[in-house]
Order: structure tokens, then C-alpha cells, then sequence
């Protein structure tokens, strides 16, 4: 069974205000396996 390990952060300055989010996807091995950060624009 392979084993996969998802952290995501999302974060605005003000409320509201500018903001993104982010997640990183990594393996058994600690190896990144997919990466995205993206900006959402004006957000609470």
C-alpha cells in the first residue's frame, strides 16, 4: 500500500485582502510528488 501525505495552508492579509493557498504532496519516502501555490485575489 503506498502511502501519500497532503499539507495544504491558505492565508489573507486583512478581511478582506489579498490571498492564496498552497499544498505540497509528498511520498513514503519524504519525496515532493506535486507542489501548488496560487493566488485567489481578494478573499476572507
Amino acid at each position: 500500500m503506498k502511502k501519500l501525505v497532503l499539507y495544504t495552508d491558505g492565508a489573507s492579509r486583512g478581511n478582506p485582502g489579498p490571498a492564496g493557498i498552497g499544498a505540497l504532496l509528498y511520498d513514503e519516502k519524504g519525496r515532493v510528488v506535486a507542489e501548488i501555490s496560487e493566488y485567489l485575489g481578494e478573499a476572507t
